[in-house]
């Protein structure tokens, strides 16, 4: 995502407002003003493959394991989104490294 989306883009992502079931608040709508925008849909097809029509149990088979507009497909989650709602996430350290106020990023400093 680091890598598609603008500076200003990643300077709009607000740890304290994170919401993964607001599409205004989540992720891809802090950065482009709304997660169903051409812009974050864009985004979404450049860095990652949605998933999973829900943030509390995944779906990796089927339909949604493939590449898509997400406006044709609600609600579509995105494993990034999934991992955001998920009780005990470190999004403070997710969005520092988006944002790159933090050099690197392992699964070590994801854990629940």
């Amino acid at each position: 995502m680091r890598e598609h989306a603008t500076d200003k883009e990643l300077a709009r992502l607000d740890f304290v407002n994170l919401d993964a079931f607001n599409g205004y608040h989540c992720v891809y709508g802090q950065m482009t003003g709304d997660c169903f925008s051409q812009r974050a849909t864009k985004l979404i097809n450049q860095c990652a493959t949605p998933f999973s029509r829900s943030v509390e149990e995944y779906d990796i088979g089927g339909m949604l394991a493939k590449r898509f507009l997400r406006k044709y497909v609600y609600p579509s989650f995105t494993p990034i989104e999934f991992y955001i709602a998920q009780p005990g996430a470190q999004n403070k350290v997710l969005i520092e490294f988006l944002k790159g106020e933090r050099e690197t990023l392992t699964p070590q400093d994801l854990e629940f």
